[in-house]
């Protein structure tokens, strides 16, 4: 409740210009949101994760609506670092879960934002339809949920993606790439259905 409400009081004022002294865009108010969820995320080690699996109840957990087999794979395919999550495969994640699902569940990885590289299908709800839109007008679930809605509301198994360009690894900014997987320390590789995350 506290780290809640600390990342609460801190994205206000990031959004209001109160934490920094120029104006905030809308932009930096993502990427603070984004780096605000990693710095409190509860799982950033596979031993946290171990812990996290460990003591809470099935009925609790982000991970219970994944098939067995959907969260071995899911689990399989994590990778960290002494910052936290660096990378994983989104295919069950995409296929089985709808957006709220998968909010929940990467929010325990401060990976929120990465929800705007997928593109899930199994929109069951208003609120999983407020999320894609917020996603789809700033890349994030952290900035409003007004405006209409491109997303596909059917189900099925989700298209082989094209892979994106390779990621500079010159490049400073905040950004996760969608088609790629952190294979190494500073090093992503090209594979479908995978984020690779900045800090890889």
């Amino acid at each position: 409740m506290l780290k809640k409400s600390l990342r609460c009081l801190l994205l206000t004022g990031a959004v209001l210009g109160v934490v920094s002294a120029p104006a905030v865009s809308a932009v930096e108010s993502v990427r603070t949101a984004s780096r605000l969820d990693r710095l409190l995320a509860p799982i950033k080690s596979k031993q946290d994760l171990d812990r996290y699996l460990a003591v809470t109840p099935a009925y609790q957990s982000a991970f219970s609506p994944l098939t067995p087999a959907g969260r071995r794979a899911f689990i399989d395919s994590l990778t960290f670092n002494q910052s936290g999550l660096t990378g994983f495969s989104y295919r069950d994640l995409q296929a089985e879960l709808t957006p709220t699902q998968i909010d929940k569940l990467l929010a325990l990885f401060g990976a929120r934002n990465t929800i705007a590289l997928m593109k899930p299908t199994r929109v069951v709800s208003m609120k999983d339809r407020h999320l894609l839109v917020s996603l789809e007008r700033c890349g994030s679930s952290e900035c409003g949920e007004d405006g209409g809605s491109g997303w596909d509301d059917g189900g099925g198994t989700p298209a082989e993606p094209t892979p994106p360009p390779a990621p500079d690894p010159s490049d400073t900014t905040d950004k996760d790439v969608a088609g790629y997987a952190c294979v190494a320390r500073a090093t992503c590789e090209v594979k479908n259905f995978s984020i690779c995350r900045k800090g890889c």
